[in-house]
Parts: C-alpha cells; sequence; structure tokens
C-alpha cells in the first residue's frame, strides 16, 4: 500500500522548502531542514524502512537505534535494529541513554554526528523527554537534521523535531479526539497530529506525507473559530507552514472583520490584470507609475525560491516603452526587515507582481517594512499592478492562498492579501476557468466583502473609488449583500471601458 508514498516522499529530497514567512518575528519559515518519519507502533511498514535506510545515505549508512529506558535490553529496540537489518542497513547499532549524565557521553555523541540517520524507539518505560530534552543528544539530533540526515521515530517526543507540534501516537477509542483539543488548548500556537495505530508521517522542509493509515490534524477552537480537525487518508500531503498559520491566526482578532474598511485609495493607481495581459494594460501601468523613465519594481517572487531575475513580465513592460525595470525578490524573510535590501522600494514609483502563486507573496512579505514601504509608494501616487497571481494579492482578502493548490477558495492561514485595496477579493482568468460559483460561495461566507472577478483579456483600473474596466473582456463585481432574485445574476458585469463607483457601489 505505502510503497508508492516512500517513493513520492523521498522525492521531496529534490523538492526546494519556500524561503520566507510573516510571523511576529524575523525569522525563517518552520521548517524540517531534513527528514523525519514518525510511526504509531512498533511494526513499521517496510516501505517506510527502505525509505529511511534511503534518506540517512543508504545501506553503508550509520544507522543508530536510540532508547531512553531503564531496560537496556528491550524487545522494542531489538525489533527496530531487526527492521533496519531486514531490509538493507549494515552498519546499525544500539545505544540506550537511561540517564541525563548519560546524554552528554562523549563516546554517544561522536556517534551521532557521525550517522546518516537515528531511530529513537519509544518503549513502555521509556522517558526520553527527561533524559533527552536540552541536553547534548537533542543537539546532536538536530544537527543530523540541518545536515539533511534522517529521524525516524516511534516515540511521542520526536515532535520535539517538527515546529510547533504535539504528537499524539497512541489516542486510543477517544477517536473524537476531545481530550487531545483539552491538551492543545495550553498551546495555542501548536498543532496536534494524531495517529491512528500503525499511521505513519513523512516530513521534509515544509511537505508534509501521510502514510497508510488515517493521521489527523488538530487545532483546538477558540472565541472565534470552531476546532478544526482534518482527517487525511493514507496518501494525502498538507503543509507544515499552513497548519502552523491556521493556529497563529486564531489569535488575532477575526479577518475579514464583520465591517470592511471603505474599498478606495487614498493615492496612486491600481492596475489589475485578469491573465493574458493585453496590450493597452502596461502602457496605462507604466503611465500611472509616471512614464518610461519611472523606475518601475518587477516581482516575480510568486514563481518559486530562485525565480527568472529576467521575468517574462518584465519584458512586456519594456516592449510597452518602460526603461527603468529593476527585479526585486528577497530571498528570506529576514531581508523583508532589512533597511539596504528594501531601501529601492523608496525610490520606485511603480511595482509590478508577477503572476505565479500567490501564497508566496504572503509569506515573503506580509506585514513586513517591505510591505509598509510599497503601500507607501502608493500612497504618494505611485502605481501598483500585476497579473494572475500578481493581481489576486493586492485585495485585502486572499483567494486560492492553498500552497497545496489553487482550487479553494477560502484556506485558514493564508486569508490576508497585501491589501493594497481593502475589503476586497479579487480572482482571476474569472469566464475562463468558470469561476462564477466560487465567489458566490466566497460572497455566502463573507457577504461583507466586495468580490471582483476578472476574466483574462480584462484589467481593472482603480484611482480613488472609481474603477476602469479597459483590455477587451469584463470584470464581475459582487456587490450584493443578500441572495440575489431568482434568475437575476449576483453579480455586475463591467465592460471595456464601463466603471464602476466603489464608494457608492453602482456602476456609472
Amino acid at each position: 500500500m505505502i510503497r508508492h508514498l516512500s517513493i513520492q516522499f523521498v522525492l521531496l529530497v529534490v523538492m526546494a522548502a519556500p524561503s520566507a514567512w510573516s510571523a511576529e518575528a524575523i525569522q525563517e519559515p518552520p521548517n524540517v531542514p531534513g527528514f523525519i518519519l514518525i510511526h504509531s507502533g512498533d511494526d513499521v511498514p517496510r516501505d517506510a524502512v527502505e525509505a529511511f535506510i534511503k534518506l540517512s545515505g543508504g545501506p553503508n549508512a550509520s544507522i543508530i537505534v536510540l532508547s531512553a529506558t531503564t531496560v537496556p535490553e528491550n524487545q522494542t529496540t531489538q525489533h527496530a535494529l531487526d527492521l533496519l537489518k531486514k531490509y538493507g542497513a549494515t552498519v546499525v547499532r544500539s545505544r540506550n541513554v537511561a540517564s541525563v549524565k548519560a546524554a552528554s557521553d562523549d563516546v554517544l555523541l561522536a556517534e551521532i554526528k557521525n550517522a546518516g540517520g537515528v531511530w529513537i524507539a519509544g518503549t513502555k518505560d521509556a522517558n526520553e523527554v527527561t533524559v533527552f530534552s536540552g541536553t547534548p543528544v537533542e543537539a546532536e539530533l538536530r544537527a543530523l537534521l540541518n545536515r539533511k540526515g534522517a529521524l525516524l521515530g516511534t516515540a511521542n517526543w520526536v515532535a520535539t523535531f517538527v515546529p510547533n507540534s504535539i504528537i499524539e501516537l497512541h489516542p486510543g477509542a477517544n477517536a473524537d479526539r476531545t481530550d487531545f483539543l483539552k491538551r492543545l488548548a495550553a498551546k495555542p500556537e501548536f498543532v496536534g497530529y494524531a495517529f491512528d495505530e500503525g499511521a505513519t508521517l513523512f516530513f521534509n522542509h515544509r511537505n508534509i506525507v501521510v502514510g497508510d493509515k488515517t493521521v489527523s490534524f488538530c487545532i483546538p477552537a477558540n472565541a472565534t473559530r470552531p476546532a478544526r480537525i482534518d482527517s487525511l487518508t493514507p496518501g494525502a500531503h498538507a503543509d507544515l507552514v499552513a497548519l502552523i498559520r491556521s493556529a497563529r491566526v486564531r489569535l488575532r482578532p477575526p479577518f475579514p472583520p464583520e465591517k470592511c474598511p471603505p474599498s478606495e485609495l487614498e493615492g496612486g493607481t491600481l492596475v489589475i490584470d485578469g491573465g493574458g495581459i493585453p496590450k493597452d494594460v502596461l502602457p496605462r501601468f507604466i503611465q500611472a507609475a509616471g512614464g518610461p523613465d519611472a523606475l518601475i519594481l518587477v516581482i516575480p517572487t510568486a514563481q518559486g525560491d530562485d525565480p527568472p531575475m529576467n521575468p517574462g513580465e518584465g519584458k512586456m513592460l519594456k516592449n510597452a516603452g518602460a526603461k527603468n525595470l529593476k527585479t526585486f525578490h528577497l530571498k528570506t524573510y529576514a531581508e523583508a526587515f532589512d533597511d539596504e535590501k528594501i531601501k529601492i522600494i523608496k525610490e520606485a514609483k511603480g511595482i509590478w507582481f508577477c503572476g505565479g502563486r500567490q501564497w508566496r507573496y504572503v509569506d515573503a512579505y506580509l506585514d513586513t517594512p517591505a510591505e509598509k514601504l510599497m503601500h507607501d509608494l502608493l500612497k504618494r501616487g505611485g502605481a501598483i499592478g500585476g497579473s494572475s497571481a500578481g493581481a489576486t494579492i493586492i485585495g485585502d482578502y486572499l483567494v486560492r492562498g492553498n500552497p497545496l493548490g489553487n482550487v479553494q477558495m477560502m484556506s485558514e492561514g493564508y486569508e490576508r492579501g497585501l491589501g493594497f485595496l481593502k475589503g476586497v477579493a479579487i480572482d482571476q482568468h474569472f469566464m475562463k476557468r468558470n469561476r462564477f460559483a466560487d465567489m458566490t460561495s466566497l460572497k455566502k461566507t463573507f457577504p461583507q466583502l466586495l468580490g471582483f472577478g476578472i476574466d483574462e483579456g480584462a484589467a481593472v483600473v482603480v484611482t480613488g473609488h472609481t474603477l476602469e474596466v479597459i483590455g477587451n473582456k469584463s470584470a464581475y463585481i459582487y456587490d450584493k449583500n443578500g441572495p440575489p432574485k431568482i434568475g437575476e445574476p449576483d453579480f455586475v458585469e463591467i465592460t471595456p471601458g464601463g466603471k464602476y463607483d466603489l464608494r457608492e457601489r453602482v456602476k456609472k
């Protein structure tokens, strides 16, 4: 059952983790730099063991089975050794650490330092938290992960190495997870992982893959949101950063607020393209930014960790007449706080967000000094524009923000865009991909939002409280706060050349 999953997981080795995320303090994204396999039960499946051996460096890599028990010779440790040898590992040994003092043993630390993988065997009388936590052993295990080594754990303590996580390997008959949710409530920034017996989770960077049994991802209720329990079946994927974000947003005021700020600009111009970028869009943007000589920053962050430094939309801007273009991309979240790295935003007259995946913009710029400077650029009369994902990020409420795919309109943890236009949710490729029902669903959940559906070949230009449609296709404004009459659409279509008053919410 799990063989294809382990192969799939091994392929994650070549997948780079996104390089930045938004948090309360300057830090890199929560991630697992190496590989962690966690299994509920002693009988770890063959494919999980084989994957662990491969990720540890192969059959000839040094692998240690580590335990913290008062019984030096125990069946759990021996079973782990037998499985490793059975499935191909040739250099294996077991080490039992029965005391905190033993967790500082130089010989043991040297062995871990030279190992490619460590199997942490959970036993009934073990006390890994007391023996390992805060000791040199824990430090060496972290160093193992940092050098892209592998941990396999059948002990709850392995959760120590997964950021903001609590693991319950044996939930027993409490299938509704109520007891587990009570434990989690004491640590509201943490995500809980409740394993069915025999379940396996694979972690690498921000990627999570479920093995051959169900694992439930649990976040407790708070004053504004119900408990979240997502039961993921074999083969399912999850995103570590999104899960932690989901827990953290529950500590903030509800978003969007019941009453949204006015959807209008204090200054500057927004040029929001639905995809395809018709020929009159970029000249209009360049003009709004101050003309051909104005400094325009082209931001390709949505296209990956190492996006092209000469992105296609930059070339299109050049062909449209822009003469002073610079590509702007920050490689780490900390750089969004670096005055030297972001000072160019103060000099710019325009910013263009490229297409790709909009959640990457959230990870890189949300709640940072770089984002504040972007808002300042707009207020002082500059222009901000974008196409596709670069259009959606301009809105206040972020649609299709799930890092695992662009199907879901609403994704807890990725609900806030950069908010250059308040109270608005922006979707793109609208008619081309038949996204009408999606916006209707969003409006049903959040009627206070104003929805923009912009088709390929169309763009909306916003100045003050006036929206104008340019290009050769339409934009669809979802402004109704109640259900439409039978047979009537729940949107207002604005055709090319048409205008809409965002303050009065009427077609001009």
